[in-house]
C-alpha cells in the first residue's frame, strides 16, 4: 500500500514538472519586450548587387558560401559591386535590417620564409 502510494505521488510530481516544462517554453518564444534591447550580429562579404535600398554580400564560410540580403534605410552611399564590407544587423519579422555598414580594406598578406 506505501509503495502504490509513493509511486501515484511521484506520478503526479512528474506530470505536474510536464506542465510547467511547456509554460517555459511558451515564454520563452515571445516577441521581444519594448524595453528590450535586440542582439547585434556581424557578417562580412563580399557585395554582390545594390539595388535601392536592399544589399546582397556574398559570405564564404570555409569551403561554402552564401548569399545575405539586407535592407537599409536609404542606399548605400560609396560602395561598389566587388568591395568588401562589413554590416552590423538585427534581425526583425524574418528580416535582416542593416544598421552599420562599413567598407574593409583588402589586406596584403606576405608569406615570409623562415
Amino acid at each position: 500500500m506505501r509503495t502504490a502510494k509513493i509511486t501515484i505521488i511521484f506520478f503526479l510530481f512528474l506530470a505536474g514538472g510536464l506542465g510547467l516544462h511547456g509554460q517555459i517554453q511558451a515564454t520563452g518564444n515571445e516577441a521581444a519586450r519594448p524595453g528590450m534591447k535586440t542582439a547585434a550580429m556581424n557578417a562580412q562579404g563580399t557585395v554582390v548587387e545594390i539595388s535601392g535600398a536592399l544589399i546582397r554580400i556574398e559570405r564564404r564560410i570555409k569551403e561554402s558560401s552564401e548569399i545575405m540580403e539586407f535592407e537599409c534605410g536609404a542606399p548605400p552611399a560609396g560602395l561598389t559591386v566587388g568591395d568588401t564590407v562589413k554590416i552590423v544587423y538585427t534581425e526583425e519579422k524574418g528580416k535582416l535590417l542593416a544598421v552599420k555598414i562599413v567598407r574593409v580594406a583588402k589586406e596584403s598578406r606576405r608569406t615570409e620564409k623562415q
